[in-house]
C-alpha cells in the first residue's frame, strides 16, 4: 500500500500512548516503565517525520505483531530497530515466522514492561491471534484493538464517536464465536473503554462506547 506513516502525535486523554496513520492504518507506540517504547502494529512505510518523532519519545525496545495478519512492516523496522525484541502471541508466531523469517517472543516479557494501568489481552476464541492493549486513564478504560473493531477512515475525520464492525472479522479471524464472544465480553465488563484506537480507522471517543461495542459483539 502507498504511502508512508505520518508523525506520532500523543493520543488526548491516553498518557504514554502516542499514534501515527498511514493511510487508514494506525500504529502506537507506547511508552514503557523504563521510558523505553514498543510499536504497536508495526506499519510499513517509516517516514523520516515517524523516525524522527520517534527519537523525541524514547528508544523502541521491542516492536509487537498484534495479529498474524499484521505483518507488512516487521521486517523494515527489524531493520531500523535490530535491538528491538519482537512479540507476538502463540497464536499468531507460526504464520508471522512463515511470512515475515522472523522470529518471535512471547508476550510475557513486553506485559512486565508495561507502565502501571496497562496490560495486554488476547481474547479466545480467535485463530488470528490478536492481542488487545487496554489501559486505565483518568476518564476510564482506553482500548487498542486491531481488526476487531473499525471506524471512519482516517481521512474522514481524526476523532468520531461511532465504533463499525469489521465486517470481515467473523470469518478470517474468528474460530469460536460463543467463546470470542464471552471473553470479549468479560473484556468489557471489567474494563469498559471510552476510548478506542482501533488498527483501521480514526480514533473513537464516546460515552456510550461500551454499549456500542456490545451490540456489535452480540451481533458478530
Amino acid at each position: 500500500m502507498a504511502g508512508q506513516l505520518s508523525k506520532f502525535e500523543p493520543v488526548a486523554g491516553a498518557p504514554g500512548l502516542f499514534t501515527a496513520t498511514k493511510n487508514n492504518l494506525r500504529c502506537t507506540a507506547i511508552q514503557l516503565r523504563s521510558g523505553g517504547l514498543c510499536l504497536f502494529s508495526p506499519v510499513s512505510g517509516l517516514s523520516e517525520l515517524a523516525l524522527s518523532s520517534l527519537v523525541d519519545l524514547g528508544q523502541v525496545g521491542f516492536l509487537l505483531a498484534p495479529n498474524h495478519f499484521h505483518n507488512g512492516g516487521l521486517v523494515e523496522y527489524a531493520k531500523a530497530y535490530p535491538s528491538a525484541a519482537l512479540v507476538a502471541s502463540p497464536g499468531a508466531q507460526p504464520r508471522l515466522q512463515v511470512q515475515t523469517g522472523l522470529s518471535f517472543a512471547g508476550l510475557e516479557t513486553l506485559q512486565a514492561a508495561l507502565p502501571s494501568g496497562m496490560r495486554l489481552a488476547c481474547p479466545e476464541g480467535l485463530k488470528n491471534g490478536e492481542v488487545w492493549l487496554i489501559a486505565a486513564t483518568n476518564t476510564g478504560h482506553a482500548w487498542h484493538v486491531v481488526d476487531a473493531f473499525a471506524s471512519a477512515k482516517n481521512s474522514e475525520t481524526k476523532i468520531t464517536d461511532v465504533v463499525r464492525a469489521n465486517k470481515v472479522f467473523p470469518s478470517f479471524a474468528v474460530k469460536d464465536r460463543n467463546v470470542y464472544m464471552q471473553s470479549a465480553l468479560a473484556l468489557l465488563d471489567s474494563s469498559p473503554p471510552k476510548l478506542l484506537l482501533p488498527g483501521h480507522g480514526a480514533i473513537v471517543l464516546a460515552s456510550d462506547l461500551p454499549e456500542q461495542i456490545r451490540s456489535l459483539l452480540t451481533d458478530c
